[in-house]
This record gives C-alpha cells, sequence and structure tokens, in this order.
C-alpha cells in the first residue's frame, strides 16, 4: 500500500504526479525535474571519481573534490608557488662564467650577476704584449686587441702588404 502511495509521487520535487495513461509507471512529474535528477546523479558519480586524486604538488594537502579534475593543487597560493617552481627551472640557465644555474630576467642574458660579468669581461682583457713592439698592453679596450697603438696597428698592416707583394 506504501508502495502505491509513493509511485503518485514525484522523485525529484515530491510534488503529486498527474494522472494519465502512464501514471502506474512515471517517476518524475516533468522533463526539467528528470534532468534534475539525471544531473545530480552524475554530479555525484564525478565527485566519487574526484575522492581518489594524487595530494597537492605543493603542500601535499587534500586537493578538494569540487575543483576541476585536473586540478593537480589545493589552492590558489600552492598554484603560485608551483608553477612559478616550475617555471624557474624550465628556464634555468648555467652562469658562463661560475657554472651555476640561475633565472635569467631577459632572454639573451648570459651571466648569473654582475660580478661573474665583469670578471668574465676582467679575463677576456687581460695584459698581453703588443705584436708589432712587444711593449704590454696594460688595460686592453677590447679582447682582441693585438697591438698597443694605431701607430703599430699600421706598420704590421704595411708590413703585411710588403709580405704579401713579395710572395
Amino acid at each position: 500500500m506504501t508502495d502505491a502511495l509513493f509511485k503518485t509521487f514525484c522523485k525529484g520535487c515530491g510534488t503529486e504526479l498527474p494522472s494519465g495513461p502512464y501514471a502506474e509507471v512515471r517517476q518524475w512529474c516533468s522533463q526539467k525535474c528528470y534532468m534534475r535528477a539525471y544531473h545530480d546523479l552524475d554530479k555525484q558519480a564525478r565527485l566519487d571519481a574526484k575522492r581518489a586524486r594524487p595530494p597537492c604538488k605543493q603542500c601535499g594537502g587534500p586537493v578538494a573534490i569540487h575543483k576541476d579534475r585536473r586540478a593537480v593543487y589545493c589552492s590558489v597560493q600552492c598554484q603560485r608557488k608551483g608553477g612559478r617552481a616550475e617555471w624557474r627551472l624550465r628556464l634555468a640557465r648555467i652562469c658562463e662564467h661560475c657554472r651555476k644555474p640561475y633565472v635569467p630576467n631577459t632572454k639573451d642574458q648570459r651571466f648569473c650577476g654582475q660580478w661573474c660579468r665583469a670578471q668574465a669581461t676582467i679575463r677576456k682583457h687581460h695584459p698581453r704584449p703588443c705584436e708589432w713592439c712587444d711593449t704590454m698592453i696594460e688595460n686592453p679596450r677590447r679582447a682582441a686587441a693585438k697591438y698597443c697603438c694605431s701607430t703599430c696597428a699600421a706598420r704590421a698592416r704595411v708590413a703585411a702588404k710588403r709580405a704579401k707583394n713579395e710572395i
């Protein structure tokens, strides 16, 4: 008797079902009520599937089940920290002077800082003898400097031209 009474009410909203030719097999009062129940069932299935998701990548805490199925962080703060760490690892380079990893500020940065850049520049511009007169070039302006002055460079060019013409 209670079963017959239960069938006269909607499963979704509890209102009395309308009478008609299919009243005894009808379970919902309308299509809207049926879809609401279907979506609730579907939502519950998705939430159940999310319960077994792995912990937060940053802090190890549980990831809320109401978040997207692809979520790997428990909060916005963890996402920012984790995303920043991943970004830094992807962009990390090795300093050309000290060989330590660093994150560049620009795409063409070669050194981790000013000190390493200065040390590399000083190392390139070390004192060397002039190729023409053998005097020491104490502070060469360029790494490829071969002569101490423009006079020595001109004399070397003239000598090279003469040697080329003699051959």
